[in-house]
Protein backbone atom coordinates (compact mmCIF):
# COMPACT_ATOMS: atom_id res chain seq x y z
CA UNK A 1 0.00 0.00 0.00
CA UNK A 2 1.58 3.26 -1.15
CA UNK A 3 -0.26 6.34 0.07
CA UNK A 4 0.44 9.61 1.80
CA UNK A 5 -2.88 9.32 3.62
CA UNK A 6 -2.99 7.67 7.01
CA UNK A 7 -6.75 7.54 6.52
CA UNK A 8 -6.30 4.99 3.72
CA UNK A 9 -4.24 2.89 6.10
CA UNK A 10 -7.14 2.96 8.59
CA UNK A 11 -9.49 1.92 5.76
CA UNK A 12 -7.23 -1.01 4.87
CA UNK A 13 -6.88 -2.25 8.43
CA UNK A 14 -10.64 -1.94 8.99
CA UNK A 15 -11.14 -4.12 5.92
CA UNK A 16 -8.61 -6.68 7.17
CA UNK A 17 -10.52 -6.88 10.45
CA UNK A 18 -13.80 -7.34 8.57
CA UNK A 19 -15.24 -4.11 9.97
CA UNK A 20 -15.99 -2.39 6.66
CA UNK A 21 -15.30 -3.22 3.02
CA UNK A 22 -17.15 -0.35 1.41
CA UNK A 23 -17.83 3.02 2.98
CA UNK A 24 -21.07 4.95 2.76
CA UNK A 25 -19.50 8.16 4.14
CA UNK A 26 -16.06 9.67 4.74
CA UNK A 27 -14.02 8.11 7.55
CA UNK A 28 -16.67 5.47 8.27
CA UNK A 29 -14.15 2.61 8.33
CA UNK A 30 -11.72 4.64 10.44
CA UNK A 31 -14.44 5.39 12.99
CA UNK A 32 -15.37 1.71 13.20
CA UNK A 33 -11.70 0.81 13.69
CA UNK A 34 -11.38 3.41 16.46
CA UNK A 35 -14.55 2.07 18.12
CA UNK A 36 -13.19 -1.49 17.95
CA UNK A 37 -9.85 -0.44 19.46
CA UNK A 38 -11.55 1.68 22.11
CA UNK A 39 -13.59 -1.33 23.25
CA UNK A 40 -10.34 -3.19 23.93
CA UNK A 41 -8.70 -0.25 25.71
CA UNK A 42 -11.81 0.37 27.83
CA UNK A 43 -11.65 -3.23 29.05
CA UNK A 44 -7.87 -3.67 29.34
CA UNK A 45 -6.33 -0.19 29.46
CA UNK A 46 -2.99 0.65 27.88
CA UNK A 47 -1.00 -1.70 30.14
CA UNK A 48 0.50 -4.61 28.27
CA UNK A 49 -0.45 -3.20 24.87
CA UNK A 50 2.39 -3.78 22.39
CA UNK A 51 2.66 -2.22 18.93
CA UNK A 52 2.96 -4.50 15.92
CA UNK A 53 6.14 -2.75 14.88
CA UNK A 54 9.08 -1.64 16.98
CA UNK A 55 11.43 1.32 16.56
CA UNK A 56 13.80 -1.00 14.67
CA UNK A 57 11.13 -1.45 11.98
CA UNK A 58 10.95 2.28 11.34
CA UNK A 59 13.83 3.27 9.09
CA UNK A 60 13.38 6.62 7.44
CA UNK A 61 10.10 8.45 7.28
CA UNK A 62 8.04 5.80 5.50
CA UNK A 63 5.67 3.63 7.48
CA UNK A 64 6.33 -0.06 6.67
CA UNK A 65 2.79 -0.92 5.57
CA UNK A 66 3.67 -4.31 4.05
CA UNK A 67 5.25 -5.45 7.30
CA UNK A 68 2.31 -4.12 9.32
CA UNK A 69 -0.24 -5.90 7.13
CA UNK A 70 1.74 -9.16 7.39
CA UNK A 71 1.81 -8.85 11.19
CA UNK A 72 -1.92 -8.13 11.36
CA UNK A 73 -2.82 -11.03 9.07
CA UNK A 74 -0.60 -13.39 11.09
CA UNK A 75 -2.25 -12.26 14.33
CA UNK A 76 -5.73 -12.73 12.89
CA UNK A 77 -4.82 -16.13 11.40
CA UNK A 78 -3.61 -17.18 14.86
CA UNK A 79 -7.05 -16.34 16.26
CA UNK A 80 -6.14 -12.95 17.72
CA UNK A 81 -8.82 -10.71 19.17
CA UNK A 82 -9.65 -8.14 16.50
CA UNK A 83 -10.22 -5.51 19.20
CA UNK A 84 -6.65 -6.06 20.42
CA UNK A 85 -5.41 -5.95 16.83
CA UNK A 86 -7.18 -2.61 16.31
CA UNK A 87 -5.65 -1.20 19.50
CA UNK A 88 -2.18 -2.47 18.58
CA UNK A 89 -2.54 -0.85 15.15
CA UNK A 90 -3.26 2.50 16.80
CA UNK A 91 -0.24 2.06 19.07
CA UNK A 92 1.92 1.17 16.05
CA UNK A 93 1.13 4.59 14.56
CA UNK A 94 2.05 6.29 17.83
CA UNK A 95 5.32 4.32 17.91
CA UNK A 96 6.07 5.45 14.37
CA UNK A 97 5.54 9.11 15.31
CA UNK A 98 7.95 8.63 18.23
CA UNK A 99 10.53 6.90 16.02
CA UNK A 100 10.46 9.67 13.40
CA UNK A 101 10.65 12.40 16.05
CA UNK A 102 13.54 10.66 17.80
CA UNK A 103 15.41 10.05 14.55
CA UNK A 104 15.11 13.75 13.70
CA UNK A 105 15.85 14.77 17.30
CA UNK A 106 12.58 16.69 17.53
CA UNK A 107 11.30 17.63 20.96
CA UNK A 108 8.06 19.14 19.67
CA UNK A 109 5.47 17.21 17.67
CA UNK A 110 2.50 18.80 15.89
CA UNK A 111 -0.34 16.32 15.46
CA UNK A 112 -2.41 17.33 12.46
CA UNK A 113 -4.50 15.74 9.74
CA UNK A 114 -7.89 14.10 9.76
CA UNK A 115 -6.53 11.07 11.61
CA UNK A 116 -6.24 13.26 14.72
CA UNK A 117 -10.01 13.50 14.93
CA UNK A 118 -9.58 9.98 16.35
CA UNK A 119 -9.90 10.47 20.12
CA UNK A 120 -8.18 7.19 20.96
CA UNK A 121 -5.17 8.05 18.81
CA UNK A 122 -4.94 11.45 20.51
CA UNK A 123 -5.21 9.81 23.96
CA UNK A 124 -2.47 7.33 23.04
CA UNK A 125 -0.22 10.13 21.79
CA UNK A 126 -0.69 12.02 25.04
CA UNK A 127 -0.12 8.89 27.14
CA UNK A 128 2.91 7.51 25.28
CA UNK A 129 4.50 10.60 23.73
CA UNK A 130 3.54 13.28 26.25
CA UNK A 131 6.32 12.49 28.74
CA UNK A 132 9.00 12.75 26.04
CA UNK A 133 7.72 15.43 23.64
CA UNK A 134 5.81 18.69 23.67
CA UNK A 135 2.67 17.84 21.71
CA UNK A 136 0.52 20.25 19.73
CA UNK A 137 -3.08 19.54 18.73
CA UNK A 138 -5.66 21.65 16.95
CA UNK A 139 -7.82 23.73 19.25
CA UNK A 140 -9.61 26.27 17.08
CA UNK A 141 -9.46 24.77 13.59
CA UNK A 142 -10.27 21.24 12.52
CA UNK A 143 -7.26 18.98 11.89
CA UNK A 144 -9.01 17.77 8.75
CA UNK A 145 -7.98 18.47 5.15
CA UNK A 146 -10.07 21.62 4.78
CA UNK A 147 -7.38 23.47 6.75
CA UNK A 148 -4.44 22.42 4.58
CA UNK A 149 -4.92 25.60 2.54
CA UNK A 150 -4.95 27.68 5.73
CA UNK A 151 -1.67 26.12 6.81
CA UNK A 152 -0.18 26.77 3.39
CA UNK A 153 -1.17 30.45 3.64
CA UNK A 154 0.38 30.73 7.10
CA UNK A 155 3.59 29.12 5.83
CA UNK A 156 3.67 31.50 2.85
CA UNK A 157 3.21 34.46 5.20
CA UNK A 158 6.05 33.26 7.44
CA UNK A 159 8.32 32.84 4.42
CA UNK A 160 7.45 36.30 3.13
CA UNK A 161 8.17 37.90 6.50
CA UNK A 162 11.47 36.03 6.78
CA UNK A 163 12.46 36.98 3.23
CA UNK A 164 11.53 40.62 3.87
CA UNK A 165 13.62 40.65 7.07
CA UNK A 166 16.63 39.18 5.23
CA UNK A 167 16.33 41.74 2.42
CA UNK A 168 15.93 44.62 4.85
CA UNK A 169 18.97 43.52 6.87
CA UNK A 170 21.04 43.15 3.71
CA UNK A 171 20.10 46.61 2.45
CA UNK A 172 20.80 48.26 5.80
CA UNK A 173 24.12 46.55 6.31
CA UNK A 174 25.40 47.37 2.81
CA UNK A 175 24.07 50.89 2.31
CA UNK A 176 26.53 52.74 4.53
Amino acid sequence: LHTSSVGRLFDGVAALLGLKWQQSHEAEAAMLLEECAQAYVTEHGFDGLVPFLSAVDFRGLNFPTARLVAEIVAELDAGGDRRAVAARFHLSLVSWVAAVANAREYKQVACSGGVFQNALLVDMCIHYLGPQFTLYFHEELSPNDENIAFGQLVWFDIQQRFQHTKTKAYVLSHSR
